[in-house]
This record gives structure tokens, C-alpha cells and sequence, in this order.
């Protein structure tokens, strides 16, 4: 997703990705489980999530508008995305360096998914709606460590990130020994299924972040 100039086209389009993943989830969990279909249908949800956020912490850096007379930073504009990232980057990686041609690796840009290097960046760089991404991510939601955690899982599967799993199934009340899969089929405890919950959560989250 490209950084934009106004806030609100970052969650048009993130709704609609939103919507497609919506529909292409419920005959998943309603049917028989498939793993290979929950794998690819959660890491696609990941990802789309992570360029959301990249986009917006970007978009916000380099002055996007929130509303009529509002921008999302107080630190000035910056006018390309190269320098936008490389200004994220160094607030969490202070002595990382950008390549011979002034790009960076990707190694080397902040984890989107890791809720609190977001509020660090935006608090480091004094973003004026430092307020709302705090609240964003402040709400009691689990979904957004759920869905790094299951998407690591499927992604890499060892030992330790199978232990991550069952003490995050333990965090949202569901018992520790459910796989990935059996977990994002079954109903959370106002018996919405994990799988839709997350993705309820996530469109709520970029509401709140983009108005």
C-alpha cells in the first residue's frame, strides 16, 4: 500500500482489502478445516495489516491530512518515501545505515506488526495524532498479538514459536493445546469465530487511526 497524502484513502483501501478477506474467510471456517487454506488466508491478512500500518506511519511522516487544516506531524514535511522510511527506521534502529544508493534494506525497517514500535515512532516524532494511535492500540484488543503470532507460526513453525501459540490461545481464554487452525475456527468467548473477530478488530483499528 503507497503512503498517501490524505489519511482517509489509506482506510478506503484497506476496507476494501478488508472485505475481500471477510468474504473469502467464512467458507473456510464453515467447512471442513484446511489448513493450507487458513495459512494462506492469515499470512495475506498479516501482510495486508503490516503495509496498512507501514503506510500510514509514512504517510504521517510526511504530513498527511487527517481532516481540513490538520496534519498528522509537527516535525515539518518530508517529501519522499525513501526519506520517510529512513526516519522511521532510525527511530528504532538509531545506528542502522542506508545502502550505497541511499535505499534500505528491509531488514532494517521497523516490525508494522509490533504495535508498540508504532506509538514509539510516532511519540519520537511528535505526531499530532499521537493521541489516536495510542488509543488505537490501547483498547484491550488482543487480535493484533494474535495475528503476529499465528502468522509467525505458519510462516516458520518451530518449538518456541508452538509455545507462543498455546500461551497466546491461554491470553484469549481458549484452551492451550488447540492448533493455529483449530484456534481460528473456534468462537471466542462472545462467540464470534477468533478468525472473524481478528479481522472486525483490525477494520475498527484502522477506523479509529484514520479519522
Amino acid at each position: 500500500m503507497t503512503p498517501r497524502r490524505r489519511i482517509f484513502v489509506l482506510h478506503k483501501n484497506f476496507t476494501y482489502s478488508i472485505s475481500r478477506f471477510t468474504k473469502s474467510v467464512h467458507p473456510i471456517v464453515t467447512s471442513p478445516r484446511n489448513e493450507k487454506e487458513f495459512s494462506h488466508s492469515l499470512i495475506n491478512l498479516s501482510s495486508s495489516w503490516a503495509n496498512f500500518l507501514r503506510a500510514y506511519v509514512l504517510s504521517s511522516i510526511m504530513g498527511a491530512k487527517l481532516g481540513k487544516n490538520k496534519i498528522t506531524t509537527n516535525a515539518g514535511f518530508v517529501n519522499d518515501i525513501n526519506t520517510a522510511l529512513g526516519i522511521a527506521i532510525k527511530q528504532i534502529k538509531p545506528n542502522a545505515t542506508p545502502r550505497a544508493d541511499g535505499s534500505w534494506n528491509d531488514f532494517d525497517e521497523p516490525n508494522w506488526l509490533i504495535s508498540n514500535q508504532i506509538i514509539k515512532i510516532a511519540t519520537k516524532l511528535n505526531f499530532s495524532n499521537l493521541t489516536n494511535i495510542s488509543a488505537t492500540f490501547s483498547t484491550g484488543s488482543n487480535s493484533y498479538d494474535t495475528l503476529r503470532i499465528f502468522r509467525n507460526y505458519y510462516a516458520h513453525r518451530n518449538r518456541d514459536l508452538q509455545r507462543k501459540v498455546s500461551n497466546q490461545c491461554l491470553i484469549i481464554s481458549m484452551p492451550s493445546n488447540l492448533t493455529v487452525t483449530e484456534a481460528l475456527a473456534s468462537p471466542t468467548s462472545n462467540g464470534t469465530i477468533l478468525f472473524h473477530k481478528i479481522i472486525d478488530d483490525l477494520y475498527i483499528a484502522s477506523k479509529m487511526l484514520c479519522h
